[in-house]
């Protein structure tokens, strides 16, 4: 069974839609300001190729009389971002203008947010702002910069020693080292002889001791 066997589908073609969208936002009757339409791609998304949109956004602005002005990049911290093709649409005797734009964005799949966070950032204020300059980054910031609370943490961690700049080479063992396992193992004290090496002799001793208690019992 296919996974849409159970799904109603309400629109096989938006063709329909977008117009009844688009005649209604310019009717004079309806009293609509400045209406617009935003419709972007990634351009390596394989769910919504943007070449299908782009080809079906084209046919429905020749159905709609709107007017075709140049395709063009459009950039992200002076990088390209993707390309901007724009369609217009003066109606209420000029004193409104209707505008469609579709936008690809370089590098993103499906989840153009997701994949390409800065760039949506710059491409949805300006939509929101009713700015057709997708370059903009007027009264906003695209810079990146720390997450809030972590400014002070890296400003410490440039101060801080290097991970592994206080490793020293390891030492000689010293000449007496036999004469420092015994005093470890008798309790005896011995200068040369640190804290960390008798916890870790004596420790030795009292395993090798039960392992030869333990093959007593086991042999009689």
């Amino acid at each position: 069974m296919p996974l849409n066997a159970n799904y109603p589908v309400t629109y096989n073609d938006t063709t329909g839609l977008f117009q009844y969208i688009i005649n209604t936002a310019t009717d004079p009757a309806q009293h609509v300001k400045n209406f617009r339409i935003l419709i972007y791609n990634g351009d390596v998304d394989t769910v919504c190729n943007f070449l299908g949109d782009a080809w079906h956004m084209d046919n429905i602005a020749n159905l709609t009389n709107l007017t075709a002005s140049d395709r063009m990049p459009w950039v992200f911290r002076n990088q390209y971002a993707g390309y901007h093709q724009p369609y217009s649409k003066i109606y209420n005797n000029g004193a409104n203008t209707f505008t469609l734009d579709v936008l690809t964005v370089k590098g993103s799949g499906h989840f153009v947010p997701n994949d390409k966070q800065g760039p949506s950032l710059q491409m949805i204020t300006n939509f929101i702002r009713g700015s057709n300059n997708y370059n903009s980054t007027n009264n906003f910031q695209v810079k990146p910069s720390p997450q809030p609370g972590l400014a002070a943490t890296d400003a410490t961690a440039s101060t801080t020693t290097p991970i592994g700049s206080n490793i020293t080479s390891p030492t000689t063992p010293a000449s007496n080292s036999t004469a420092t396992t015994m005093s470890a193992i008798t309790g005896s004290t011995n200068p040369t002889t640190t804290t960390s090496d008798a916890n870790f002799i004596s420790v030795n001793y009292l395993f090798v001791l039960s392992i030869y208690v333990f093959s007593l019992i086991v042999k009689y």
